[in-house]
């Protein structure tokens, strides 16, 4: 013959284990109780910053100067030489950077960044939900609503042009080298090398 449980020692175990089940629930939901004060950036969003001086784009991949105006205006051959000087220590980061892994970014880079929606910046926050503005929310600093320069020559017959790109609207325009732009260095994500 089987000797069944009392009616009341099932009910003791079925509460027993629901409660377990109730507070595994609630810890894989909730995590284990420390809230942050601050929210880690969320994953879905295009702009997360590094924490280093550096913001990376989920999008293309790239990672941006944090400082969008750590040169102020520079004709595009000074540029284009600043932003491959930048090293840790300089415009405010922390990262490993050595001299030759920034650059100027190319047309079809920095007119990634531009969100037609917006205007003085044509940029957003980090999750894309509105409008860039100093402070929390866009991991970006400042960012000027005016021309910034990018690597890209004009064509073999304006070869003293190259092309600025207005962040204001997100205009396009070619213009001598001589003229003074912004300088927004960016850099390719790093690649880990594979150990055979």
């Amino acid at each position: 013959m089987i000797k069944l449980p009392s009616s009341k020692s099932l009910i003791s175990s079925f509460l027993t284990i629901s409660a377990t089940a109730i507070a595994l629930f609630f810890i894989l939901a909730m995590g284990d109780g420390d809230i942050p004060s601050k929210a880690p950036p969320h994953k879905s969003h295009r702009f997360i910053d590094n924490k280093d001086g550096t913001v990376t784009d989920s999008t293309t991949g790239l990672i941006w100067l944090k400082n969008a105006n750590c040169f102020g205006k520079r004709s595009w051959t000074k540029a284009m030489a600043d932003a491959q000087k930048i090293i840790k220590g300089s415009c405010g980061l922390s990262d490993m950077s050595s001299e030759g892994e920034w650059r100027l970014p190319t047309k079809e880079e920095l007119l990634g960044l531009i969100h037609s929606k917006y205007h003085n910046p044509a940029l957003s926050n980090d999750a894309g939900t509105g409008k860039w503005k100093e402070g929390p929310g866009s991991s970006f600093t400042n960012v000027q609503s005016d021309y910034y320069w990018t690597s890209t020559s004009g064509d073999k017959s304006k070869a003293g042009n190259a092309c600025y790109i207005g962040l204001a609207y997100g205009d396009i325009r070619y213009g001598y080298k001589t003229f003074l732009g912004y300088v927004w260095p960016v850099k390719s994500k790093k690649k880990v090398p594979k150990v055979p």
